[in-house]
């Protein structure tokens, strides 16, 4: 059976699901990818989803547009994955890949269903909305005025809604340079982290010196982040 490359639309958005040539019998495991919007994922993500779809692993993902996070977003979440594991045979657990705005998506999605979460990956995820994008240009599409989505933050905010994920034991792994002054690392990463291990979760996080919110090999053609979506653990050679 050949790879396959199948693009669809989900409540009228539109979707994609790589399919790896090598299949073992039963549900298929996947990485999931957000942001599917501007062109993402792009070529760049090559050597990431070749090395997905090597492994026996299906890459997908769905755009949810500019919804940051939002629970408008969130529905058409659930409904992807309703079709994907019902229409293609992926498994119901699956592996999170945020790459920037994707943050916001993945996380508040996750922390509504820890049980379908395996492990989250990250690419300088945004962690916190205010500040990226902030509350102004967010409330539109939580259909809010900035004050209210303030007052309802907790319930959104991938800083604020890490606990089922603590308790479920999802496993993280954030790579995220220094030099970032779009999303900070100090102000998402290093903030999530720090809160996800006082709640007693699990979370690495290699800080790159010297690159800032690009596409660069080191976040593209990453061992240790390949490694860690297929098996959980940054340190296993991912050609094995």
């Amino acid at each position: 059976m050949g790879a396959e490359d199948v693009t669809f639309t989900v409540r009228g958005r539109e979707a994609f699901v790589r399919l790896p040539e090598r299949r073992d019998d039963g549900p298929i495991d996947w990485v999931w990818f957000a942001p599917v919007v501007d062109g993402q994922p792009s070529a760049r993500h090559d050597h990431l989803s070749r090395g997905i779809l090597a492994a026996g692993l299906a890459f997908a993902g769905v755009s949810v547009g500019e919804s940051y996070g939002s629970p408008a977003g969130r529905e058409v979440f659930t409904a992807f994955h309703d079709e994907v594991t019902g229409r293609f045979g992926l498994a119901p657990r699956v592996t999170l890949l945020a790459q920037s705005r994707g943050g916001l998506q993945h996380y508040a999605w996750a922390s509504e269903q820890p049980e379908l979460v395996r492990r989250i990956g990250g690419n300088y995820p945004v962690c916190d909305i205010r500040d990226w994008p902030g509350l102004e240009r967010a409330a539109p599409a939580y259909g809010l005025s900035p004050g209210d989505l303030e007052r309802d933050l907790d319930a959104h905010n991938p800083l604020a809604v890490l606990e089922p994920l603590a308790r479920a034991g999802v496993p993280l792994f954030h790579v995220h340079g220094d030099q970032d002054t779009v999303v900070p690392h100090t102000a998402h990463t290093e903030k999530l982290a720090a809160r996800y291990r006082e709640l007693g979760g699990s979370i690495e996080v290699d800080v790159v010196p010297g690159y800032g919110h690009e596409e660069a090999d080191v976040f593209f053609v990453n061992a240790r982040l390949l490694s860690f979506l297929l098996y959980g653990d940054p340190d296993r050679d991912p050609g094995r």
